[in-house]
């Protein structure tokens, strides 16, 4: 295929990431679809030559963080004060990039040993 000369072309993740011939459910939230063996979406960090060089130090800076957050922290749903836990309301927005929207939520350290952990990292 041939463009004019100084034709942007954008790929559209979306319609990668979501292609129903490639994933079986590509609109349901399961962060355990790629387990399964479906692919891995890379879309996010571009494309060919100009693909971002900085992507696995990403991918892996973000693992290092949910891994150092999830062994050093609980996180449990905020208490009412009649001592009934607050089923939290999980949003998203819309957009180019997507978010959950802000809820309330509890986040302790698990213990001191975690406290110089999360300090020294």
């Amino acid at each position: 295929m041939l463009t004019n000369y100084r034709t942007v072309v954008y790929a559209n993740s979306y319609a990668i990431a979501h292609d129903e011939r490639v994933y079986k459910a590509p609109h349901d939230f399961n962060p355990d679809r790629y387990s399964a063996g479906e692919p891995y979406p890379v879309g996010n960090f571009g494309f060919g030559r100009r693909i971002c060089v900085g992507r696995f130090l990403a991918d892996n800076s973000v693992w290092i963080m949910v891994a150092t957050m999830l062994s050093t922290l609980n996180f449990c749903k905020k208490v009412a004060q009649d001592g009934r836990p607050i089923e939290p309301r999980v949003r998203f927005t819309n957009g180019g990039t997507c978010h959950p929207e802000h809820f309330d939520c509890d986040i302790r350290r698990r213990n001191s040993t975690a406290t110089v952990l999360i300090n020294a990292s």
